[in-house]
């Protein structure tokens, strides 16, 4: 019997044997290349590149997106901000869910402790003599383009 292969029977013979391919190598590097995909491992490739840019942006060389989301969404003393007592829920409390919420998010991201939405607010809005700069006016387009990277 003489059968030739069609281009469905070609493309299957190719699938097959890229397929025996592709198991041979990962089995010759099956350590290596199990940890970059395996999602448990700290050798990751999405793991270990988020971690390397999140470090890299943050100036934290110990920077983890886990241990970011831990410090976003938990206080000071470990609790989760979700947590609902009568201080999350006080508007005037620092420790109420948006104001902890913000700062701690922004904290992390600038790198500085003691960042607070307020404290950027009140700098992008006032000179360095504490007076209000009307928005719009040239020192406040100046300050945003500093802010945000559009300008010297």
């Amino acid at each position: 019997m003489n059968a030739r292969l069609t281009g469905t029977g070609v493309l299957a013979l190719a699938g097959v044997v890229g397929g025996v391919l592709l198991l041979v190598a990962l089995r010759r590097k099956a350590g290596a290349v199990a940890d970059a995909i395996n999602p448990a491992s700290a050798d990751n490739l999405a793991y270990a590149g988020v971690n390397r840019a999140g470090a890299s942006i943050s100036g934290n060389p110990a920077w983890t997106l886990g241990g970011a989301l831990f410090d976003w969404t938990h206080d000071a003393q470990g609790r989760p901000l979700w947590t609902l007592d009568a201080a999350r829920l006080d508007p005037a409390s620092a420790d109420n869910l948006a104001y902890a919420g913000v700062n701690r998010a922004g904290a992390s991201i600038s790198g500085n402790p003691a960042w607070t939405l307020g404290g950027w607010l009140f700098d992008a809005t006032h000179d360095q003599a504490g007076q209000l700069v009307v928005p719009g006016g040239q020192w406040f387009s100046d300050e945003l383009r500093r802010i945000f990277g559009n300008g010297k």
